[in-house]
């Protein structure tokens, strides 16, 4: 090169001007500008200095999106995509730049995940929400059709346009498109082998829920048999959820008409029965009992229906129609004359699929239907029902037996029975596996945690002090009825039930509570706080609670409850006052035998919690220092403290501290004197894997990074460290997020496969 026509200033301007478009592709469009304002001083004609003022320009209005979009929709290329979705995360759009980016993505006519995710996120925008009305007004057809194939993102962020009035022309073009969009999706249900049918139920329960006053006329015998067909047995669990959903709503909305059509469609299919029509309409019956139990009951009772089921059913040979027909009368059993009617009918066939066991499933179902009619079929105590407890208890003790969930349901109900409370709380492998099958990674079985708790809540009942005057009216009623004052049984003595509390505290109960009370419904809430208040009635066993961690989650369920009546969440069946009377008695006695200056660290996580919030995070940026790292993994009793509070939180109910404290946990654990630090903390691995099982994504992601660290880590420390997971099930927590390739997070599925490997080995 020729020394004279070198231009340094002209090449650092060059350089300066790359910088700024980096700058600007990062989001920090005002340093771009400072970037390039330099590039200029050094040299104003420099060709690519202007070049990329202009581009600077297009990222600052963000028309720079237009060209990405563009870009994209002729490469289809997934780098393209991500570029434009980087582009949307980093930078703001005015409304006729999103309202153009839109208008581009309507021309894509075909099914892709990145046009999906480009989609929902361009619709979070003003002026593309108003494009996307005006293509419904225009084009309502082919507009609801690009959409419906897109993806999961692009409908809900249609449902979300659609209910917002400021971003159509005027309300009648909102209800217009309302009313389309419901047609539509329920055509595409009536049509044969259709595609994402769970897409099309999703929006018709959301309409039916924000909108069902603008429906008015649109659903008749045809449209309600699309939904009550969808509540099939046979059917994923997604759209059954939605078109129970869509059910309720329409009772709720029409419930005259809806009764009558439920009835039709239930009768007809019984009295000319088909396999297929047997299983439709016992399926739709069962689900809609809870919703209307009066005239389901009155359906189910009617002349002919009883004594003719068993030989329907029977006649059919079909497995899915018996058990279609056991979960009919199993959600029948909730109505005391439908008990009585099933005692009279179908006792001897439930008995039958019992002993036959074909399959597991269907006889844990059986059985479960006879405990809960037990009061009508005089099954109280004996042979009978100790066979029926013998079989519930080894479905449970078992390791992959299926039907626990009917058999802890079933035990729920038979544990009402002294004997049989005296018999589960004897069988210490029992409860041993109860505790693990309801607590294990993600929160153990969910559709269970009901269950379990009142097995563990009738277990450690007190029974209620009587004052003499009960006691005396108690007797008149029982003269008055011509028999003798019921004897209270010596199984239910206070001495016999605090026996029974000591074995459940001994079994590590309270850890299960404090795990499934994040999250749990009121009525789940309110048998916790009742085991919680049994436990602490005997003076011994306040220590042990206070040591677990129950004061901490009374507080934090009190806390809960009250936030929810200020936040005027939807009413509960539950009582709110029952749980926060229940668990602030519980506080009170633990409080009343134990050191308050052992509580009190306790009580600093509760009130503040924007406060640990902050102070979490904090902590989390100073673990990208070794300095800061060192102040949690030292030998010293404070850093061991330190440490215990940061696992701690990762179980907090405030999603932005639980990702805090487990990013801050990720860093420590990167360091060798970290892992061993983590290892020596009496619940930290068992933390470290429940991070896994988290309902956010943020947070399990870094769970996997804290047990790929100690799997990972060098010599006898990485085989401490893999035995440790391996005790605490890490590799199932592992394998779980592989095999449901959770969320739409390719990355954090291709981790949990890396560790799972790396786990095996």
């Amino acid at each position: 090169m020729d020394p004279k026509s070198a231009n340094p200033e002209s090449d650092q301007a060059t350089k300066l001007a790359s910088q700024a478009i980096d700058l600007a592709k990062a989001g920090k469009t005002n340093d771009a500008f400072r970037q390039l304002e330099e590039a200029s001083k050094l040299s104003p004609e420099n060709e690519k200095v202007k070049s990329t003022r202009e581009e600077l320009r297009r990222y600052q209005d963000g028309s720079r999106l237009v060209d990405l979009c563009n870009e994209w929709l002729e490469s289809l290329s997934d780098d393209d995509g991500e570029e434009a979705l980087d582009y949307l995360h980093k930078h703001k759009l005015s409304d006729p730049i999103a309202d153009e980016a839109m208008n581009i993505l309507l021309e894509y006519k075909s099914d892709c995940d990145m046009a999906d995710q480009l989609t929902g996120e361009v619709l979070k925008h003003p002026g593309a929400r108003r494009a996307l009305a005006a293509a419904l007004v225009a084009h309502p057809t082919a507009t609801f059709k690009k959409m419906f194939v897109r993806g999961e993102d692009t409908m809900d962020a249609m449902m979300a346009a659609l209910r917002l009035e400021s971003e159509w022309k005027d309300d009648t073009a909102r209800v217009a498109a309302i009313r389309d969009a419901f047609q539509l999706a329920l055509a595409s249900l009536m049509e044969a082998g259709v595609d994402y049918p769970d897409r099309a139920m999703k929006l018709i329960a959301n309409l039916l829920s924000y909108e069902a006053h603008h429906l008015h006329g649109l659903i008749d015998a045809d449209g309600f048999d699309v939904i009550l067909s969808a509540l099939d047995i046979r059917l994923p669990t997604r759209i059954k959820k939605y078109a129970t959903l869509a059910t309720a709503k329409l009772l709720e909305s029409s419930p005259d008409s809806a009764k009558v059509l439920i009835s039709n469609y239930v009768t007809w299919r019984v009295r000319k029965p088909t396999a297929d029509g047997l299983i439709v309409a016992f399926s739709a019956a069962a689900a809609v009992f809870p919703m209307e139990p009066t005239n389901a009951a009155a359906l189910f009772l009617a002349d002919g229906f009883l004594p003719a089921f068993v030989h329907i059913v029977q006649e059919k040979r079909s497995n899915r129609v018996e058990q279609a027909a056991l979960d009919l009368l199993s959600v029948a059993c909730m109505d005391k004359g439908c008990r009585e009617g099933i005692a009279k009918y179908c006792k001897l066939w439930l008995w039958e699929v019992v002993e036959a066991n074909v399959d597991a499933r269907r006889s844990n179902l059986a059985a479960l239907i006879l405990v809960k009619i037990a009061n009508e079929s005089s099954l109280k105590s004996g042979g009978e029902l100790d066979d029926l407890i013998k079989k519930f208890k080894a479905t449970i003790v078992s390791p992959d037996q299926p039907g626990v969930v009917d058999a802890i349901e079933a035990l729920a109900f038979a544990s009402l029975n002294p004997q049989v409370k005296e018999d589960l709380t004897n069988d210490k492998e029992f409860l041993k596996m109860l505790i693990a099958k309801l607590g294990g990674p993600g929160q153990g079985i969910k559709p269970a945690h009901f269950g379990g708790v009142s097995i563990l809540e009738n277990i450690t009942a007190y029974p209620p002090p009587l004052t003499e005057e009960q006691k005396k009216i108690s007797e008149l009623k029982a003269y008055a009825n011509s028999s003798k004052p019921t004897e209270a049984s010596p199984l239910e003595s206070n001495e016999k039930v605090t026996v029974r509390c000591r074995t459940v505290l001994d079994a590590e109960a309270v850890p299960l509570l404090n795990t499934i009370s994040k999250g749990a419904s009121p009525a789940v809430l309110l048998r916790i706080t009742k085991i919680f208040l049994s436990l602490s009635k005997e003076q011994r066993h306040r220590g042990v609670l206070a040591q677990q961690g129950a004061v901490k989650q009374l507080l934090t369920i009190h806390a809960t409850i009250t936030a929810a009546q200020r936040a005027k969440s939807p009413p509960s069946t539950t009582n709110p006052h029952d749980i926060l009377h229940t668990a602030a008695h519980a506080v009170a006695r633990i409080l009343i035998s134990v050191d308050p200056h052992h509580i009190d660290p306790l009580l600093l996580f509760n009130p503040q919690p924007l406060l640990v919030r902050a102070a979490t995070e904090l902590v989390c940026n100073l673990m990208a220092s070794s300095v800061g790292v060192a102040l949690f993994v030292d030998d010293s009793r404070d850093a061991r403290t330190r440490l215990r509070v940061i696992i701690a939180l990762t179980d907090a109910d405030d999603l932005p501290t639980r990702m805090a404290a487990g990013g801050a946990l990720a860093m420590i654990t990167e360091w060798e004197p970290g892992v061993e630090a983590v290892l020596e903390q009496e619940n930290g691995v068992r933390r470290i894997v429940g991070m896994c099982g988290d309902e956010s994504e943020e947070v399990g992601i870094r769970g996997l990074a804290c047990v790929g660290n100690l799997a990972q880590a060098p010599g006898a420390m990485g085989e401490r460290g893999r035995k440790r997971l391996m005790e605490e099930k890490a590799l199932e927590a592992v394998q779980g997020i592989e095999k449901e390739g959770r969320g739409k997070d390719v990355g954090m599925v291709d981790l949990a496969r890396q560790i799972a490997e790396i786990m095996k080995e």
